[in-house]
């Protein structure tokens, strides 16, 4: 008789996080598991970068940069990005060194003329431009149903006439927390529209396409660099 190796049925192995939809989900949400593996690839990356850069010009060279280092940063940084941690401070030292490769330039080299010059985004200001783009598709009703009730108008006071009504900013709820509230993606794209739309008083932002959008908000951070 042999011994079975099944388990039991009901009896499981407890794991400190899982992989759903190519994003690791740990017990406190802290994200390093998610990073820690990002980082791996984002290495990677780096290296085959740094042979590359030898042998095409550098508008091929900054195409490859987005197709096998930004499209693994980019996806789902909304999630793990939205606060500057130690953990997410090695994306973008790696980020940073990506560019000293591409631009053949020496380790310390300063970055954010590297930035400006390449019209690349940090990882903390790419999530600001998707939080800003997210907060616009939904006031173009782009989103899913589940999403439609997501974001709402601070109430206009006729009795009072003040600058923040006539901008028609977005209503930001209280929250107790600082992790989970406000550096959560929901209050984190309220406040960063409302700056945007303080930054643009007079320009009707809702109508704005996704492209100028897009654009407009990538120009401002990047005049910052």
């Amino acid at each position: 008789m042999f011994r079975s190796r099944l388990k039991p049925i009901g009896e499981f192995n407890s794991s400190s996080s899982i992989k759903y939809l190519g994003v690791f989900l740990d017990q406190h949400l802290s994200w390093n598991k998610h990073i820690s593996d990002l980082c791996c690839k984002l290495r990677r990356a780096n290296g085959a970068l740094s042979k590359i850069r030898h042998y095409v010009p550098i508008n091929i060279l900054v195409n490859i940069f987005y197709a096998i280092f930004d499209s693994h940063m980019r996806y789902a940084c909304q999630l793990w990005a939205q606060s500057e941690t130690n953990s997410t401070q090695r994306v973008l030292i790696l980020q940073k060194r990506a560019l000293r490769v591409m631009s053949f330039s020496p380790p310390r080299s300063p970055s954010a003329p590297l930035f400006k010059s390449f019209e690349i985004l940090t990882i903390f200001d790419l999530v600001k431009t998707l939080n800003i783009f997210f907060v616009h598709q939904h006031l173009n009703f782009k989103l899913p149903p589940d999403l439609c009730d997501s974001f709402n108008f601070k109430e206009v006071d006729h009795h009072y006439s003040t600058r923040c009504q006539s901008l028609r900013l977005l209503k930001c709820p209280k929250v107790s927390t600082a992790t989970y509230g406000q550096k959560s993606f929901y209050i984190q794209s309220i406040a960063q529209w409302n700056l945007f739309k303080r930054q643009h008083p007079s320009t009707n932002l809702i109508e704005l396409s996704t492209k100028n959008i897009k654009r407009l908000a990538k120009s401002d951070l990047l005049y910052q660099y």
